[in-house]
């Protein structure tokens, strides 16, 4: 279960479900759908919360959960994630 990135699909669960809930047309659907969708990402919200372990390693923790954003952006953009 930590493996899983949690707080990325809280990010993204909101996101996708905008774009899938638009192409709906029935709005009863569409209400059942985005409310489906809320849930999941309030869910994995909150395993993301769960399973956060800030007790050891904080640095290190800061630094592999920035890492995949420094392969999609600047890689010095997270720098400050290292600082510790």
């Amino acid at each position: 279960m930590m493996s899983v990135p949690w707080i990325e699909l809280a990010i993204l669960l909101p996101a996708i479900g905008a774009f899938w809930v638009r192409l709906v047309r029935d709005p009863d659907v569409a209400r059942e759908h985005s409310l489906w969708i809320s849930g999941l990402a309030l869910a994995s919200t909150c395993a993301a919360w769960l399973f956060l372990d800030t007790s050891r390693h904080s640095a290190a923790l800061a630094r592999a959960q920035s890492e995949w954003a420094g392969r999609l952006c600047a890689p010095d953009m997270f720098a400050f994630a290292a600082v510790g």
